[in-house]
């Protein structure tokens, strides 16, 4: 099964180009806030996550940040979107991984050990 090519860009690097498919998307744009956050989750087409979270902002001045970060299993790819001082994940990663199971295995596996033994986290 072929994918789409995608080409990302990175902050302070060159652009990060890949053949995949985009498994989830999720936004926390609102119209009453002027910063949000966009994550993205792809895997490619040799079988690699790509995840992808930017910093997005209405304010003057400021740019886009953007994080792109390769994983080789779907449990490297769940684990990157945890809060390292919480060991949690947020409502928009949740909401993001909960999408990308709909339509990857793997991702869903790693979602149902979570669910089971939620301490297996970190």
């Amino acid at each position: 099964m072929s994918g789409t090519e995608f080409v990302l860009e990175r902050d302070g690097l060159g652009p990060l180009t890949f053949e995949g498919f985009e498994l989830s998307h999720v936004s926390t744009e609102t119209s009453y806030k002027d910063r949000w956050v966009e994550l993205t989750l792809y895997r490619t087409t040799g079988g690699s996550y790509i995840t992808q979270v930017v910093g997005q902002s209405r304010r003057p001045g400021e740019v886009p940040r953007t994080s792109i970060k390769v994983h080789d299993t779907a449990t490297q790819a769940v684990h990157s979107f945890v809060k390292r001082k919480t060991l949690e994940l947020s409502r928009p990663a949740v909401d993001l991984l909960e999408y990308a199971a709909d339509c990857d295995d793997a991702i869903s596996d790693v979602l149902d050990i979570i669910a089971e033994q939620p301490q297996r986290i970190n």
